[in-house]
């Protein structure tokens, strides 16, 4: 039990595969990696949170139902600063797989990675919950466009409505998307 709100299922006496795919099923969203048990709900059409995600291409995004929250990985170069999300973008795509990613770009590079803070996710939790769920808050649809239009410009229009960057994310890594 994480809170009295939350508790954490993953390690539970209760997880099972049928458990598993029953509270996808019922889930109102979904926070998750992008492994295993993370198909289900998007399966379904369910938008949630992505956390940890990389790499971080349309190939990858395109599969997230509409409204979904991504978190990415923030990524280091060899002196641990960050490596713009442009020059991560300009690598040779490697559809969903992750292993060739790492091995293709991460490895020849000497760049390493730092996952989501527990802080980063509660944020885009907090953000998914306002804007898809109590719908008090509105999408600022300008930040993701402009965001977009550093990475993809010819598709910009299409993400920034489809696949929304973390606001919170945005704004405290600024530097990965000068």
């Amino acid at each position: 039990k994480i809170s009295s709100s939350f508790w954490d299922y993953s390690n539970s006496a209760l997880r099972t595969d049928k458990n598993d795919v029953l509270i996808c099923s019922l889930c109102k969203f979904w926070v998750m990696t992008t492994s295993g048990i993370a198909w289900i709900p998007q399966m379904l059409g369910k938008s949630g949170v992505a956390v940890n995600l990389i790499p971080f291409t349309p190939e990858l995004l395109w599969h997230y139902p509409k409204g979904t929250v991504v978190l990415p990985k923030t990524i280091l170069n060899k002196r641990g600063l960050p490596v713009s999300l442009e020059e991560v973008a300009s690598q040779e795509p490697v559809n969903h797989d992750e292993i060739k990613f790492i091995n293709k770009y991460f490895m020849k590079e000497g760049l390493s990675f730092k996952d989501n803070t527990e802080n980063e996710i509660f944020e885009a939790v907090k953000e998914y919950y306002q804007v898809q769920i109590l719908k008090s808050k509105k999408l600022e649809i300008d930040i993701q466009y402009k965001f977009w239009k550093k990475l993809y410009p010819k598709i910009a229009l299409d993400l920034a409505d489809r696949v929304i960057i973390s606001p919170s994310y945005l704004r405290s890594n600024s530097l990965m998307y000068k």
